[in-house]
């Protein structure tokens, strides 16, 4: 099942809150649902320095920090690629300037369903639970086509060097888009999210992703969880629209 790129960014961007401490280890599963149908998966995310890493069975994307730079590897085809924040952003100005050429009824159709430039907020529930061990809170998400909820906790401090991860996942998103309200609204989340849920509508269509976390510590990541897999071969980014 193909996943909605706004809620695939999400789920990366729903990883690192402001950070001040040295090093994290997660285990969570993340479920995808939509048109009928559901996909989940589990997977490892490590977090170290400048580095954040998000190892799954058939991928590992490895985001440096301090180089402004993520990279996909295929597991499967022992393939990666590399994109700066730069290439993240050009390719979402890109499919704005091609709406932008549309039609005027075309377009107005396209952002209402879209709900470019809709603010989102987050606002405290005042519920409480203890999930993966630590104490939560939930703060309901709505804006645009986006609504959700998040559980975050401030029993565990993140590592000092991926502070500015969420930030420059803002910047990277297409400003009008309706993905640049949610990735600045996810930048003012503090604390770890636990569990998230998203659900994303677009027309008639809606895609939900919900991330639980099952472990968390703060133990230091195997160093080679942080790198490619040896014998991975470059190849050319997907930068559909540049």
């Amino acid at each position: 099942m193909r996943r909605a790129p706004a809620l695939a960014v999400s789920a990366l961007l729903l990883v690192a809150a402001p950070a001040r401490a040295g090093d994290l280890t997660i285990r969570q599963r993340t479920t995808t649902s939509a048109a009928g149908r559901s996909d989940t998966r589990e997977e490892m995310q490590y977090a170290h320095g400048n580095v954040l890493a998000i190892d799954a069975v058939d991928t590992r994307t490895i985001v440096d920090v301090a180089a402004r730079t993520m990279t996909v590897a295929d597991k499967a085809k022992k393939t990666y690629f590399v994109m700066s924040f730069d290439d993240l952003r050009k390719q979402g100005d890109a499919v704005r300037r091609r709406v932008a050429k549309m039609p005027p009824d075309v377009r107005k159709m396209l952002e209402e369903m879209l709900g470019s430039g809709g603010a989102v907020t987050l606002r405290p529930t005042g519920k409480h639970e203890t999930i993966a061990g630590f104490p939560a809170s939930e703060q309901e998400l709505s804006g645009g086509p986006f609504r959700g909820s998040i559980w975050t906790t401030d029993a565990i401090e993140l590592p000092e060097g991926v502070r500015r991860w969420r930030e420059l996942a803002a910047e990277a998103t297409a400003e009008g888009g309706p993905a640049r309200p949610l990735a600045e609204a996810l930048a003012r989340v503090s604390g770890l999210p636990l569990r998230s849920t998203m659900t994303a509508t677009v027309g008639p269509a809606s895609f939900t992703t919900t991330i639980d976390v099952l472990e968390a510590s703060t133990k230091t990541p195997p160093s080679d969880k942080l790198a490619l897999p040896p014998g991975f071969t470059r190849v050319d980014a997907p930068l559909d629209g540049l």
